[in-house]
């Protein structure tokens, strides 16, 4: 397996050249593709590490009864929902492929396959970030007990203390959010070799396609 970092940065600062070198190269790219999906649901699943964690430290927090009265899922349910997000993700790319072809598309499914992970690449900071904010009120929160402050991690003191920092971070999340959105217009664009209108047809489609199937299947 080759790995090449550089084309991540160049999703970022180049993106129509960077998803034309791996359109063009899908087999070089194939495997760091897969490994992309794979670290992105990894990083979404980190995100419940501090929940339980805390949930484990001292079952009488406003957190942990919420977790006992099911307004939490349970760790087999988080691992259950990862693999179905991974499952649902499969499957919208393989009709991504499917739709495109049948559209005047050019691409084979792994050339579609690797382009759309790459264009997954832009998420990853964000999660990142909220798996390392997670983390840090894990450990205030660990702090804040140690000293006998009587912390519990109730709805006003997240307001109070974590409040303006997840608005920023939210603001973020929207920007990128948005620009994740134009990345997979373009990768869907440059890999079947359409408008940009067609494109977002071809997403349109693919969506409502996926869901259908997704539904089928008890995935939702």
């Amino acid at each position: 397996m080759t790995f090449d970092s550089k084309i991540f940065l160049r999703v970022f600062s180049s993106t129509n050249s960077a998803f034309v070198q791996i359109r063009d190269n899908e087999e070089k790219y194939f495997a760091q593709s897969v490994g992309i999906l794979l670290f992105t649901m990894f990083l979404v699943g980190m995100i419940y590490v501090p929940i339980y964690l805390l949930v484990a430290s001292d079952p009488q927090t406003s957190i942990s009864m919420a977790f006992e009265s099911g307004d939490l899922s349970s760790p087999g349910e988080i691992i259950g929902s990862l693999v179905t997000s991974l499952a649902s993700e499969v499957i919208f790319i393989f009709v991504l492929f499917f739709i495109g072809k049948h559209l005047g598309g050019t691409a084979n499914w792994k050339k579609v396959f690797c382009v759309v992970c790459h264009s997954y690449v832009i998420y990853i900071p964000v999660i990142a970030s909220i798996v390392a904010v997670a983390f840090v009120v894990f450990f205030v929160a660990m702090d804040a007990r140690a000293q006998g402050d009587g912390f519990d991690f109730t709805e006003e003191y997240f307001l109070t203390v974590i409040g303006l920092p997840l608005v920023a971070m939210i603001v973020v999340m929207l920007v990128f959010a948005i620009w994740g959105i134009v990345a997979i217009v373009k990768a869907t664009k440059i890999v079947n070799d359409y408008g940009t209108l067609k494109a977002i047809g071809v997403l349109i489609l693919s969506g409502i396609a996926a869901t259908i199937i997704q539904a089928l299947l008890g995935l939702l």
